[in-house]
């Protein structure tokens, strides 16, 4: 028995956890296993790299408490600092998750590195997980499918930018959804109510026959426009110009009968200039205007 075992052994008893040291169970025979592995010629920073490893592989949110609380008994009792950081690691031991959390991931265009240190995993893990990703993984009748690059630096480039979102929706909620909300975007013009009706396509697939038998599902791909297809956006058109501006934000001018400005667009009839005034009832499909910003995309 080495050094941090006893010490373990102590934590236990001056903790009245000694009868479950005792009993072995299954949590403090893990933690026996893991610090076994150190001979006391390891300096203590040693622990923390070896329990935290073992913790975050293993995804067991119990086994991640009982060695904190070691490593603050250390610290008091013994003046060892281990400068863990496993209380803000991810604990994700299931392959599936752990790959929509990456796609996420993938966003801030990491390099390999930076992924498997953010998730604890190793090189074979890593490859295995992009290669799903790039092939594609199906939830719930819906793909997922990313376009991952090498670029500069072994950083990745995500060219697609996929938001895994599942949401647990009562009837009611549903409803609203499917149907009440294509209603209401009927009565407007908007060119995001087109990239909505894709989303709603999206969710068909994973509503039950018990939702599908209590509600009306409209058939949106009868009143679609033309401009959106397989969820791509046709960005020659003066909607994807509407739509591109709305969804970032960016400065425009804008060239109106009697006056230019410049501003922003907040809704599909509406700008707000750049002293925060708003001009309301533009009929912005038929206003010439520009993105001052050339990074748009």
């Amino acid at each position: 028995m080495n050094k941090y075992q006893e010490y373990f052994k102590k934590y236990c008893m001056d903790n009245k956890k000694y009868i479950h040291y005792k009993l072995q169970s299954q949590s403090h025979t893990k933690i026996n296993e893991y610090l076994n592995s150190l001979k006391d010629a390891k300096v203590d920073e040693d622990i923390a790299y070896i329990l935290d490893k073992k913790v975050v592989h293993s995804g067991n949110e119990k086994l991640r408490a009982l060695i904190l609380n070691f490593y603050d008994y250390l610290l008091k009792e013994f003046n060892i600092n281990t400068n863990s950081n496993l209380k803000d690691k991810k604990l994700i031991n299931n392959p599936l998750l752990r790959e929509l959390e990456i796609a996420k991931y993938l966003h801030k265009r990491p390099n390999r590195d930076e992924i498997k240190n953010e998730f604890n995993i190793e090189n074979r893990e890593l490859r295995k997980e992009l290669a799903d990703l790039k092939s594609g993984i199906t939830i719930l009748d819906t793909d997922i499918k990313l376009d991952i690059r090498d670029i500069k630096s072994r950083k990745l480039e995500c060219i697609s930018t996929v938001h895994p979102i599942f949401l647990p929706l009562n009837l009611t909620e549903v409803y609203a959804l499917m149907t009440y909300l294509p209603e209401l975007l009927d009565k407007s013009y908007d060119p995001n109510k087109d990239v909505i009706y894709d989303i709603l396509e999206k969710i068909k697939p994973q509503l039950t026959e018990y939702a599908i038998s209590k509600i009306t599902l409209r058939d949106l791909n009868d009143i679609r426009p033309k401009f959106y297809e397989e969820g791509e956006l046709i960005e020659k058109g003066k909607r994807w110009q509407i739509l591109n501006a709305m969804k970032s934000g960016c400065n425009c001018i804008f060239y109106l009968e009697n006056e230019t400005i410049e501003g922003k667009i907040y809704n599909s009839s509406t700008i707000i200039t750049y002293d925060n005034k708003k001009i309301e009832n533009i009929d912005l499909i038929n206003t010439d205007f520009e993105f001052k910003d050339n990074n748009v995309n």
